[in-house]
């Protein structure tokens, strides 16, 4: 089986080598050295696009209304990005002088708080797979959902799993777990992945359900899924975002995400009267303890500890899906995708859900993070 872990972004360096007068430098060189360079993001929600510039320029764009915005950025030194509005094609949804806050890992994720949106919006590098692969395998993890209703409650057996895609066969594996790890249920489906494949990694399968997937060359996806059902009248949405993790046959014991991390806990219910609670955390990992305590971004001052998560165990029969217990003033059960040294970047990224240790079964308790 192909291992599609070892799928990464290659970075096209070319270095020229020149022996030249003792202390000069040619025009070429300088001129390289004064060349802005851009990564460009895009990613779930209201379909939004990101282009950072290396000179602290950004733009800023939401598909789906047609929004766009010119803005600066700064990285402090908690590790996150500070983003200025400049100018914007509708002041009603971003007006000059706004500031939102996200954080990099460069050439793989851009998770960031939207203008118009009271959520996290999951952005990654956008790439394509290798279609010339025979098997690609993933690590699923919900990051973000919407009810179709106030009154919902989640649905416990659908916060993670993995799913096995088999292209010379063109059928898709999908096998869903409860909190607890045991397997839920399991299907096969049929899946062309190379018919799929469009618009720089993104497509749509049908018009009752619409699934977006916005892949990473390095291996990563978001999987985006619109549920439109019941009558034109009176349509029942519900919304999901889930991080598709490269499979990590790496993690051999979970001390190997030891150390400090920084990201989001993303809390609530996701529908539109409530929304969610979006807190920048710094997180230290030890033997599958996770610390987590609220940052003030821009001071880099640590708060009060919020809660834990003990990993105890990873799924049987995959690498990198562990499961464990959430723990504020009640417990509740909890999963965790692990993906080691993502995209070659020397970087850990870890996402976990589950539910909010409240009892109510209505607001999701998930973590997006980056090693420092």
């Amino acid at each position: 089986m192909i291992n599609f872990k070892k799928i990464s972004l290659s970075l096209a360096v070319t270095t020229a080598l020149s022996l030249s007068g003792c202390g000069s430098s040619s025009s070429d060189d300088t001129n390289k050295k004064n060349e802005v360079t851009t990564r460009n993001y895009n990613g779930a929600g209201s379909r939004w696009d990101l282009a950072f510039e290396s000179d602290g320029k950004a733009t800023i764009k939401e598909l789906d209304s047609n929004l766009e915005i010119n803005a600066t950025y700064e990285d402090l030194a908690s590790g996150f990005r500070k983003i200025t509005v400049v100018s914007s094609s509708d002041t009603s949804k971003a007006n000059v002088g706004n500031i939102t806050y996200g954080f990099d890992l460069p050439d793989y994720m851009f998770p960031f708080i939207s203008f118009t949106e009271n959520k996290l919006i999951p952005t990654v590098k956008s790439g394509v797979f290798d279609s010339s692969l025979t098997t690609i395998r993933h690590n699923y993890i919900l990051s973000y959902g919407q009810p179709k209703s106030e009154n919902d409650v989640f649905d416990k057996d659908n916060f993670l799993g993995y799913w096995i895609g088999d292209n010379e066969e063109q059928t898709l594996q999908v096998t869903k777990l409860c909190l607890n790890g045991n397997i839920y249920s399991q299907n096969t489906y049929n899946f062309n992945i190379t018919e799929k494949i469009e618009n720089n990694g993104k497509w749509i399968e049908d018009e009752d359900e619409k699934r977006l997937y916005y892949m990473t060359a390095s291996g990563g996806l978001i999987y985006h899924v619109e549920a439109k059902k019941g009558s034109n009248d009176n349509p029942s949405n519900k919304i999901s975002n889930a991080f598709m993790i490269p499979y990590e046959p790496n993690l051999n014991t979970i001390n190997q995400i030891n150390g400090n991390y920084i990201g989001y806990l993303v809390s609530g219910s996701g529908y539109t009267s409530i929304g969610y609670e979006n807190t920048p955390v710094r997180v230290t990992v030890v033997d599958g303890l996770l610390s987590i305590k609220d940052i003030d971004v821009n001071t880099n001052v640590t708060g009060d500890e919020m809660g834990t998560i003990q990993l105890t165990n990873e799924v049987t029969g995959t690498k990198g899906l562990w499961y464990g217990q959430v723990k504020i003033n009640e417990t509740e059960e909890i999963g965790c995708a692990i993906d080691l040294n993502t995209g070659d970047s020397g970087k850990n990224v870890v996402i976990c859900s589950g539910m909010k240790p409240d009892g109510t079964s209505k607001r999701l308790y998930s973590l997006i993070l980056v090693s420092k």
